[in-house]
């Protein structure tokens, strides 16, 4: 069995011993648009199995944030909650999600998350997508992100209540977000990209 994580690993070993983990990597970088947006864009991209990652409390600061800074809430693949002048990008196939993530040219990109074990054992390949887009992440600290993610250099991690201090914070600072947004594709390109990390994968198949 190969898999993505150490905890699925875990979980998988009870039924079968030999268990191999082989990290998420990403085949495409796709530097930030140039266009400068008339609004604030701020992105999720997802299922609707997701909906139970958002607290009302990120809702409400999203609503907030519409109205306060001139947001523009985007959607890609499904809308959560709908929220005033919002657009929703619709589904399509894992072939093309990073490219409509990148023409989605988003300010900020949110991963929010609920804190179970189901949870645990995910990758953390929604902050890869996003930074290999160059965006700037606003993720829930908690594993899966917080063993890639370093608070404040490359994204920020934070609690369930902290929506709105960081949220409202980048909307106010575009030079933090192109900042935070720059080093995350850069810790991407040499931590998870094929061209530089396929030999993580090679040497699980040489295990093997």
């Amino acid at each position: 069995v190969i898999t993505s994580t150490e905890p699925l690993a875990k979980t998988l070993s009870k039924f079968n011993q030999n268990v191999y983990v082989a990290p998420n990597l990403i085949e495409n970088l796709y530097p930030r648009q140039q266009k400068v947006n008339s609004k604030i864009k701020i992105g999720w991209g997802g299922s609707q199995t997701h909906r139970g990652d958002f607290s009302s409390k990120l809702i409400h600061v999203l609503k907030h944030c519409s109205l306060k800074h001139n947001v523009e809430v985007v959607w890609l693949g499904y809308r959560i909650h709908k929220i005033e002048n919002d657009i929703l990008i619709p589904p399509t196939t894992m072939m093309n999600y990073l490219n409509n993530l990148s023409e989605a040219n988003l300010d900020i990109a949110v991963a929010p998350l609920a804190a179970n074990y189901f949870i645990v054992c995910k990758s953390n390949l929604k902050f890869l997508e996003y930074s290999s887009c160059q965006y700037p992440s606003v993720l829930t600290d908690f594993a899966p992100y917080s063993g890639t993610v370093s608070h404040c250099v490359n994204g920020y991690l934070i609690k369930k209540k902290e929506w709105d201090i960081y949220l409202e914070y980048l909307c106010e600072n575009e030079s933090e977000r192109l900042r935070i947004g720059q080093a995350a594709h850069e810790f991407v390109k040499a931590n998870f990209t094929w061209q530089n990390n396929f030999h993580k994968h090679l040497n699980v198949y040489k295990q093997i």
